[in-house]
């Protein structure tokens, strides 16, 4: 939910991306356009990814949220260990900042599977 409502900016549509980044390499994912609700700041974004890595890769995540032109308006910066750090989902509710502080809330589920072959 964006703070003090949805900024004039995103009232058009936003788009949600996430950045995973290790070992020099970023790869990104982009949700599909998102329309926010006419009244009320919170709105369900039913945006998912799902990442493969090597057991024990330290992953920087990044998740941002963007205008339709790409102007980013917010940003969460984690860890994948932080964020799933077990095979049950966990909720985490993370604040998506800009300059001047705190513009959003975001809860995310996230869980891991180590898959041996």
């Amino acid at each position: 939910s964006f703070l003090g409502g949805v900024p004039a900016a995103l009232k058009g549509g936003f788009v949600c991306h996430w950045y995973a980044s290790v070992g020099g390499r970023t790869d990104h994912l982009a949700s599909e356009q998102i329309d926010p609700p006419a009244s009320g700041a919170s709105c369900k974004l039913d945006f998912y990814a799902f990442l493969t890595l090597d057991a024990g890769a330290e992953v920087e995540l990044t998740l941002t949220v963007a205008d339709l032109d790409g102007n980013h308006f917010g940003v969460h910066f984690g860890k994948v260990n932080e964020l799933a750090a077990s095979e049950q989902f966990n909720v985490k509710e993370v604040a998506l900042e800009d300059s001047n502080g705190v513009v959003a809330s975001c809860t995310l589920q996230a869980a891991s599977q180590v898959r041996w072959t």
